[in-house]
C-alpha cells in the first residue's frame, strides 16, 4: 500500500486543522469520495458538471457515466448515452495522481446536438412561446478497474438531474439550468464499503450461477476485504459473529469469535488473512418445505496490514472524531450479510448409522457418533413441522 505522510506541524491555525490522523480507513473513504453536488457551468450548446474527487482517481481508469431520459437514472430502457442526441466527454484537471488525500476535478462535458435533441423525450418545447426545456439524469460512477476489465466494480456513484431552459429565437441556445444531486448510491462509510460476505465455493471464489443448497450439503460463505479497502493494506481480523436466518428461524453458526458448540460449523480465520471462510450444516428445519430461501448475516473486523501484530482497525479523525456526514467514527465492527439463496429438500432423508461420518463435504468431516446423533435429532424436529 502506499505510504502517506501526515502534514508537518505548524501553529498555523488552516494548517493544523489539515493534520488529520490518517487511519488508512478514512484513507479509503476519502479515495472514492465524490462531492456532492458538482459545480457547473454553460455556454452555448455545451453543458459542464465539475465533479471533485480525490487525485487517486483517474478518469480513463476509474470514472464512467451514463445518460438516462428524464429526472430518474437507472432504467436501462431511457438510457440516452450513445443515441445521439448530447455527445460527452470525460476530462480530468493536472493534479497529479496521489494517494487520495487532495482534491481533483473531472469534468463531463456534454454537448446538445439540435440536429436530434427534439427527437428525444427530454425535450419539450413550450407553447406560444421560443423556449423549450431539457430534462436528463447524469449518473456519474467510480470503479475499480478501467472498462475493459471484465474484474472491476462500481464502488460509488452519484446521479443528477440536469434542467436546461433553451432559448430558440435566435438558432439554439442553453439560456439557463438548474441542477439536482440525488443521493448517492453507496456511501464510503458503510460497512459492505470495506467488507463482503458471498456464497463461495471450496476455492474461495463466488459461485457464477445461482445457488441453492439440497438438504445434507454444507453451505460455505467467505469474507473479505473489498478490493478498495484491500488496495489500501487491510485485511481480515476476523469473524465475530454469523447467524443464518429464515423467516423466525434462526441457526447460530459464529457465536463471540467462536464456532457454535452444535458442531455443525467450521471457521478459517486467522489473523491478516486475505480471506476467511465458514462452513455450515443446516439444520433440518430449513428444509421443512420441498424449496424455499435462507438468508444470514453477522459482524466482522479487519485489520491494517498481514500477521497477528498488525494494526488493527480504528475508525477515528484527529479533527472532530466523525466522518463528513457527521456519523461517529469510533467503531470497528462491520455488518455483513450474503444474498438469500435457495434450500431444496431431499428426496432421501439420511437414517440413523448412514455412515455420515465417513461423509466430508468441502473441508469439512463430522464425527460418526455427533453427526448421526445431530441428523436423528434434525429429523425429529423436520419430522415435527411437516
Amino acid at each position: 500500500p502506499p505510504t502517506i505522510a501526515p502534514t508537518a506541524s505548524s501553529t498555523n491555525s488552516t494548517e493544523q486543522q489539515q493534520q488529520i490522523d490518517w487511519e488508512y480507513e478514512n484513507i479509503v473513504a476519502l479515495r472514492w469520495n465524490i462531492q456532492n453536488p458538482p459545480q457547473v457551468s454553460y455556454s452555448g450548446l455545451k453543458f459542464d458538471l465539475h465533479f471533485t474527487v480525490s487525485d487517486f482517481i483517474q478518469a480513463q481508469e476509474h470514472v464512467r457515466y451514463d445518460l438516462y431520459e428524464g429526472a430518474s437514472c437507472g432504467y436501462n430502457g431511457d438510457k440516452i448515452t450513445d443515441a445521439g442526441y448530447i455527445t460527452t466527454i470525460v476530462t480530468q484537471d493536472d493534479t497529479p495522481v496521489g494517494g487520495g488525500i487532495n482534491p481533483r476535478i473531472i469534468t463531463l462535458s456534454s454537448s446538445l446536438v439540435p440536429q436530434t435533441i427534439a427527437k428525444s423525450t427530454s425535450y419539450q418545447e413550450e407553447q406560444g412561446s421560443n423556449d423549450a426545456s431539457i430534462t436528463y439524469c447524469v449518473r456519474f460512477s467510480l470503479w475499480s478497474g478501467p472498462y475493459l476489465d471484465p474484474s472491476a466494480t462500481q464502488v460509488n456513484y452519484v446521479d443528477v438531474t440536469v434542467s436546461l431552459s433553451v432559448d430558440l429565437t435566435d438558432g439554439f441556445s442553453i439560456r439557463g439550468q438548474s441542477l439536482q444531486a440525488r443521493d448517492r448510491g453507496v456511501e464510503t462509510t458503510d460497512d459492505e464499503f470495506f467488507v463482503e460476505a458471498f456464497l463461495c465455493q471450496e476455492n474461495g471464489e463466488s459461485y457464477e450461477d445461482m445457488f441453492t443448497l439440497v438438504q445434507g450439503e454444507m453451505v460455505r460463505v467467505c469474507v473479505r476485504p473489498t478490493p478498495q479497502a484491500y488496495e489500501v493494506g487491510f485485511r481480515m481480523r476476523r469473524i465475530e459473529k454469523f447467524t443464518f436466518v429464515q423467516g423466525y428461524t434462526t441457526q447460530e453458526a459464529i457465536i463471540n469469535q467462536n464456532v457454535a458448540v452444535n458442531g455443525l460449523t467450521e471457521l478459517w480465520c486467522d489473523p491478516g488473512a486475505d480471506q476467511c471462510m465458514l462452513e455450515t450444516l443446516l439444520f433440518a428445519y430449513f428444509f421443512h418445505s420441498q424449496t424455499g430461501s435462507v438468508g444470514g448475516n453477522g459482524i466482522a473486523s479487519l485489520q491494517w496490514g498481514a500477521g497477528t501484530s498488525a494494526r488493527l482497525l480504528r475508525r477515528t479523525s484527529s479533527i472532530h472524531g466523525e466522518d463528513e456526514y457527521g456519523r461517529n467514527l469510533q467503531q470497528s465492527s462491520k455488518l455483513i450479510s450474503i444474498p438469500i439463496f435457495g434450500v431444496e429438500r431431499a428426496e432421501t432423508r439420511p437414517m440413523w448409522g448412514s455412515g455420515c461420518g465417513d461423509i466430508t463435504f468441502g473441508k469439512s468431516s463430522l464425527k460418526a457418533v455427533t453427526c448421526s446423533l445431530l441428523v436423528t435429532i434434525a429429523m425429529l424436529s423436520s419430522s415435527a413441522m411437516l
